[in-house]
Order: C-alpha cells, then structure tokens, then sequence
C-alpha cells in the first residue's frame, strides 16, 4: 500500500531536556483524517492501548491495533489514523539515544546511532505475537516514565539501550539506507516555510 499524494507535510521539532532527553507524552487519541505527514527531530516509539487504524511511515501505510508499537526513526514523515468513526488511544515516548546513551563505548554508541537512522525496509509497527519482548520493553518504559520511581533515569537508559540493540536485530547490514534521509535537505526548507507562514 502507498500513501496518497498531496499531502502537507511538516517539521515538528521536539525540545528535549538537554539532561535527560526522554519525554512521554500522556495518553493521546488519534481519530481525525489523515491530511498531512510531519516529522520529528528524535525518535518516537508508541504504544497503542486501545483501537486500530493504519500508520503512514514515509512510503508505508502499516495497519495497527492494540497492543503494538510503533517506531518512527528520526526525520520520518508520518501520522496515523484511526478506524473510520473510532479513536485508538497511544502513550508516545520522544527520545535522542545517541545523547541519552553518550557515556557508552564509542563502538556502542556508533552501532546505536546506526540503528537509531532506520531503513526502508524496516517495518515500524510491531505486534505482540511477533515481538513480546519489544511490547514488553517499551510497556515497562511507559510505566518508569509515569512513575518517576527512584533511579528512573538509569532503568530508563538500560531499557532503551536493549530495546534499540533488539531492534537492531531486525536490521540487516545490506539494508537500503533510509528513504527518509534523502527528505534531511527540505525539512531544513519545511522549517523555514513553517517559522514565516
């Protein structure tokens, strides 16, 4: 399936502590039409709690429902859409692991940043049936985010260290780079046509 053309398509930075570049964004419910596509400045793993729908990732459209995750790499253009007349309901967590993972080996981190570029032959949405661990990992992150439990930070970090090292797993090293590397250029134009319009 291919997304329809027509699109807007817009760059939607995320200001993340500089201290502990993570954010979860509280419950957010997806429902409306999908009339254009943005991207971010990080990556974004979600959760779906509740409903299905279909993600539009770059040149993918990936149906979803609930209890799979997704993840949008960094300056992939996307958004999803519920069931027609329905609402799913997702926790998003927006993070910079090549920051958050900076006192890592140079080796690791260099593997992580890697993975943390995608490809385009990486399926973003994830299912329970095929990947309990990767639900389980990033259920366990939504809960220490919530909670802001003692050591939080450090569970936090180990979490996204094993859930971006198993998703490298996915990634075979004769993958095609990214297709949404080659749009790196024009976010540059989208951000400027943004901040003046």
């Amino acid at each position: 399936n291919q997304p329809k053309s027509g699109y807007i398509f817009e760059y939607a930075p995320i200001d993340l502590p500089s201290d502990f570049p993570v954010a979860k964004l509280d419950l957010h419910q997806l429902g409306e039409e999908i009339t254009g596509l943005h991207t971010h400045n990080c990556l974004e793993v979600g959760y779906c709690y509740e409903g299905a729908g279909i993600f539009i990732v770059d040149n993918k459209v990936l149906p979803f429902s609930q209890g799979d995750i997704s993840v949008i790499f960094r300056n992939q253009f996307h958004k999803a859409q519920s069931e027609k007349g329905k609402t799913s309901v997702w926790h998003f967590i927006s993070l910079d692991p090549e920051k958050l993972l900076s006192d890592i080996s140079i080796k690791e981190l260099s593997q992580i940043s890697n993975i943390v570029k995608g490809n385009s032959d990486f399926i973003n949405i994830l299912s329970p049936a095929n990947h309990p661990d990767l639900i389980d990992i990033v259920r366990v992150m939504i809960s220490e985010l919530t909670k802001c439990s003692p050591s939080y930070h450090s569970v936090v970090k180990g979490l996204i260290w094993a859930f971006l090292r198993s998703i490298g797993r996915y990634m075979k090293a004769e993958d095609s780079p990214s297709v949404h590397s080659q749009y790196y250029e024009i976010l540059k134009v989208i951000a400027a046509i943004n901040y003046i319009s």
